[in-house]
């Protein structure tokens, strides 16, 4: 763990948010998701496409409004602030989407767009030109790319600049929501480097949204696992690649590819997902889980530690 115990920047507690489809039915999309960001962790937060994780990034500094739950910033109750407030809180949790070409205003120039993002923080606008050619070389991009149109610049570069906004009014706290998913295998690993390289220089705090979990494991102090909505499982990376403890997280781990040839036996999961409108009385992991018992079907697993800071929800966990 990068933080010192106890030196807490986020805490997440009982945070849901659901999605109503008509008058009797919802979606879950997040529900009851606890846990706590030590000051300087990079925090991954993995699993499939559609559990909920990109929903909980939006949570986290109110970009959508939770149904229940609490979230607290440097000890600061983001759910409870006021308009005012919010707009003060929300500078120092800049996110960074997936899709870089849907960051820009395509009819602007970067520069122009940059601009504007300084002015909207409040730098005067001698400052927000010095603070945006201050980021530029910190991505090691030149001057040159303000003068153009988002199309006429690469995917990784724009998602380079979209960095460097989320930079601009110098916020301890990061969301990467799936930042590189969206560009071409070759230039991922450039902005992965480049995003560790930022959080250690600029002592930045980070969760890195990814269904891709071996991206994870590379970049990540701490990682929680993701399914239909709920956290089932949170430990140190290495602990939680090497030992883990729930079905569905050997599952991904498995799955993954590897450069090692043999290796151990593939753990595969039958069936798909259920409905996210289904009211699954028990764990929502037990259609598909090997090791299901009475007791899964019968009552929601809780997110405990077992010691070591690894957390699992699971009657069943794994030895």
């Amino acid at each position: 763990m990068t933080g010192r115990e106890g030196d807490v920047i986020l805490e997440v507690k009982s945070l849901s948010k659901s999605f109503r489809r008509n008058s009797r039915q919802a979606v879950r999309a997040v529900e009851n998701v606890s846990f706590s960001i030590y000051r300087g962790e990079f925090f991954g937060i993995v699993g499939e496409s559609g559990c909920g994780k990109s929903t909980l990034g939006r949570l986290i500094p109110r970009l959508i409004e939770p149904s229940g739950g609490q979230v607290f910033f440097n000890g600061e109750e983001v759910t409870a602030a006021s308009r005012k407030r919010l707009s003060r809180l929300r500078p120092l949790m800049q996110m960074i989407f997936q899709n870089p070409f849907a960051s820009f205003d395509p009819k602007m120039t970067l520069g122009s767009s940059l601009r504007e993002a300084a002015l909207f923080h409040g730098l005067p606008r001698k400052a927000a030109q010095a603070r945006i050619l201050e980021l530029l070389g910190l991505i090691n991009l030149s001057a040159d790319v303000l003068s153009r149109l988002p199309k006429e610049i690469s995917g990784g570069q724009l998602q380079r600049l979209a960095i460097v906004r989320a930079l601009i009014p110098s916020p301890p706290f990061i969301i990467a929501d799936e930042p590189v998913s969206a560009l071409d295998v070759s230039v991922q690993a450039q902005l992965l480097n480049l995003l560790y390289d930022l959080k250690e220089r600029l002592d930045l705090t980070v969760i890195f949204i990814s269904h891709d979990i071996q991206v994870v494991e590379y970049l990540c102090d701490r990682t929680a696992v993701m399914y239909m909505g709920s956290m089932v499982e949170i430990a140190g990376a290495e602990e939680l690649f090497d030992r883990p403890l729930h079905p569905y997280t050997r599952a991904l781990i498995s799955a993954a590819p590897r450069l090692e040839t043999g290796g151990g036996k593939r753990e595969l999961l039958g069936g798909d997902p259920p409905s996210p409108f289904d009211d699954i009385p028990g764990c929502r992991f037990s259609p598909r889980c090997p090791r299901r018992g009475e007791a899964c079907l019968k009552a929601r697993p809780v997110l405990a530690e077992g010691g070591d800071g690894h957390s699992v929800a699971c009657h069943f966990p794994l030895p």
